[in-house]
């Protein structure tokens, strides 16, 4: 019996040995799942902040070229050619610049106070003074596609503002005398 009793306390200190490698596997393992969410949150945290980055830098990239001199007389010649109102635009870069910014908006590579604090007031009037032209353009090409990203981001403007004002959309489009002077600052435009 001396023997089984000695045979019996090493198989003790076995089965203990067992347990706290099993315990200490487990503290592992939970440590390792703790390590990956927090790098997950963190890889999360450093993309976030990267498209903000991005977000600015496309804005800042934006803002200058609607304020650069080349845009300036692109805008001043459409302003002239649309105040004439004989259907003829020569330059589509104003067109395009707003088709960019909308196209930009539709896949979030720019945030929402940028196309609406920064643009918003340029999109509806341009697109409300053009919007004859363009569907002309659309039916001479024979694609409705042409600037259909521009009309739709001057209707989600115009849906927003009415939203914020408690208004309906009829009611904060501008009128036509806002729109021709509006045409006649941007004519004025100095380079």
């Amino acid at each position: 019996m001396t023997a089984s009793k000695a045979e019996q306390e090493p198989r003790g200190d076995h089965h203990q040995a067992q347990a706290a490698t099993s315990w200490w596997t487990i503290v592992a393992v939970l440590a390792s799942w703790v390590g990956i969410g927090l790098t997950l949150y963190a890889i999360n945290v450093q993309r976030q902040n990267a498209r903000m980055l991005l977000q600015t830098q496309i804005a800042v990239e934006l803002d200058k070229q609607f304020d650069s001199a080349q845009m300036r007389r692109a805008r001043r010649a459409l302003a002239a050619q649309l105040l004439a109102k004989n259907g003829e635009v020569s330059d589509y870069r104003v067109f395009d610049f707003f088709e960019k910014i909308a196209a930009y908006d539709a896949e979030d590579r720019i945030d929402d106070e940028t196309v609406y604090d920064e643009f918003s007031y340029y999109t509806v009037r341009y697109w409300l003074a053009s919007e004859d032209t363009i569907k002309s353009y659309r039916k001479e090409e024979g694609d409705n596609a042409y600037y259909h990203r521009f009309e739709e981001l001057s209707r989600r403007i115009l849906s927003h503002e009415a939203e914020s004002h408690k208004k309906k959309v009829a009611d904060v489009i501008p009128s036509a005398s806002q729109i021709v002077s509006f045409l006649r600052d941007e004519a004025a435009l100095p380079d």
